[in-house]
């Protein structure tokens, strides 16, 4: 949120869990920013989803067994 508002930053979780979808956007609101939501397993994202970023920030990465 800070980096959409602060700098106006194109912003886009990634979670596995859809439900994390409405807490971003209910934050994204609240701060006046849009932000992007895909549904997606940290082992399913690739080198292709780097393309043209700028700056990666993870939180709460843990893989499953």
């Amino acid at each position: 949120m800070f980096l959409a508002k602060k700098y106006k930053a194109k912003v886009i979780g990634i979670d596995s869990d859809p439900a994390v979808a409405a807490y971003l956007n209910f934050h994204a609101k609240i701060n006046v920013v849009s932000v992007g939501f895909e549904k997606k397993l940290f082992q399913k994202v690739s080198k292709a989803d780097f393309t043209n970023v700028h700056t990666v920030i993870g939180a709460d990465i843990f893989g499953r067994s």
